[in-house]
């Protein structure tokens, strides 16, 4: 009694308004919501303890001695949550701050390296914040659920309101077991024995719980792996996708397992169901499922990876994202084009980032006869050397190709890092030497043709012709 008074005294200092813990300042737990749940707790905390109390002083001395050993094993629990809790986000609010402050300095050396690719896929991968977050979530939600499962298991014994779910039985399923057994002689034989097992309504919530946290961590995992194994391996964006992706399949395919088995719907019951509605399914579906092996394909080969740039058929883009049927590509039209996974698979596809980022971008150039070719051939090489997106290795090449019916043809070789700046670099370096080809009077040919006129003998009078902007002879 004394020991339950004392902690009444206690809960009554611990949850004060004033001088008590708050999850506020004290000044605005008076006057928002936060106020209700201190007196809440604070009452709480002071009536249990003294009714027990009250219990035990008429004569009920066993009844509240075994709630009050129920009740300090509860705040135990709760006292283990809190501090498990904060301890885990201690721990993820420091590896947050070390990858934040890792992300900057990588960030900071590839803008001084001018790397605008490198630059770029770095931050089309997740946002630290995003992946704290979910595993912020992922990690309350185990935390919760081990404090509701010890909570259950502390007071059930207790409270037979608790066990009410295993008394309703919602089927039965048939269980085989093997069984040794003595014969007459003394020897012993294993027989298999059917059994008859109820399925209650305690099985089903628990299977039901099992799909809702199959969802809950099906949808945060990636943030869980990437904060604590895959931002801290060497590896590029799209395989940290495959990962991340297999991952969630595992978990899904673990799950769903889980929840049947937990209602008597093991693998032996449904192997056929599966394996006919395969087979009907692969004829009726059989371009749903060619696309989900491709999928799987895509993503454990890796012929394609988010962030790579690629051409399927005609049409140029970026993958953003790889699904189970079909892959998204983002064209350089700001189109959104989805891909069935087959064709990446069965089609034909130039990835243009696959091993290798660097492209050739080749500028064709045919000069007039009688122009100087070594001026041309230092021009050329001139403009490619002033460019900034051209690298250096492989180095540019200038070729003196071929004598054309009407000019001289050259052409320009030079190397970029990326398709993306393709087009933009081809129509700079076009600019560039045509600017450099009329400074050194270099004329760019084009082709002449002479008209012979055969069938008029007498000559052609030159009238003159009136525009709107004047006469003009």
């Amino acid at each position: 009694m004394a020991a339950m008074i004392g902690l009444a005294v206690f809960a009554r200092r611990v949850f004060h308004h004033d001088r008590g813990i708050s999850f506020k300042s004290p000044a605005a737990a008076t006057k928002n919501k936060t106020s209700k749940i201190y007196y809440l707790l604070s009452a709480t905390g002071v009536a249990v303890p003294v009714t027990l109390a009250v219990i035990a002083a008429f004569g009920f001395y066993y009844t509240a001695f075994v709630l009050a050993t129920r009740l300090m094993i509860s705040l135990w629990l709760l006292l283990a949550f809190v501090l498990v809790d904060s301890l885990l986000g201690r721990w993820l609010l420091i590896i947050k701050w070390k990858l934040t402050i890792k992300e900057l300095n990588i960030e900071q050396k590839l803008s001084e390296e001018e790397d605008k690719d490198k630059l770029e896929a770095k931050k089309a991968e997740p946002k630290i914040s995003d992946i704290s977050e979910q595993t912020r979530k992922l990690q309350r939600m185990f935390v919760g659920v081990l404090l509701v499962i010890g909570l259950w298991a502390t007071w059930v014994d207790v409270l037979p309101a608790l066990g009410i779910l295993d008394n309703v039985n919602m089927w039965s399923r048939t269980v085989k077991e093997n069984v040794t057994m003595t014969d007459e002689t003394g020897g012993q034989m294993v027989n298999t024995v059917s059994k008859t097992v109820p399925v209650t309504l305690a099985d089903v919530c628990l299977s039901i719980i099992i799909v809702i946290v199959t969802v809950a961590a099906t949808r945060n995992i990636p943030g869980l792996l990437e904060i604590s194994v895959l931002r801290r391996l060497p590896i590029d964006f799209g395989i940290k996708f495959a990962i991340t992706t297999i991952a969630k399949n595992i978990i899904i395919i673990v799950g769903i397992v889980m929840a049947f088995a937990t209602i008597g719907v093991g693998w032996a019951k449904v192997q056929w169901l599966v394996a006919a509605m395969t087979v009907g399914l692969g004829f009726g579906l059989q371009e749903i499922f060619a696309n989900f092996i491709s999928g799987l394909i895509i993503l454990l080969e890796q012929p394609i990876r988010v962030g790579d740039t690629v051409t399927v058929g005609e049409i140029n883009g970026t993958v953003t994202k790889i699904r189970a049927r079909a892959t998204t590509i983002m064209t350089w039209e700001k189109k959104e084009l989805i891909v069935p996974n087959k064709e990446f698979i069965t089609g034909r596809l130039v990835n243009w980032s696959l091993s290798d980022k660097i492209v050739r971008v080749d500028v064709p150039v045919g000069i007039a006869y009688g122009s100087d070719t070594k001026l041309a051939h230092e021009i050329l090489l001139k403009v490619a050397a002033e460019h900034p997106l051209v690298v250096d290795d492989p180095k540019p090449t200038a070729l003196f190709l071929d004598f054309g019916s009407s000019s001289l043809d050259f052409e320009l070789r030079t190397y970029i890092k990326g398709i993306e700046r393709f087009f933009d670099v081809r129509d700079e370096l076009h600019t560039a030497v045509d600017q450099e080809f009329r400074q050194a009077n270099i004329t760019i040919a084009f082709p002449q043709r002479d008209l012979h006129v055969r069938s008029i003998s007498a000559n052609l009078p030159i009238e003159s012709i009136v525009h709107k902007g004047g006469p003009n002879t």
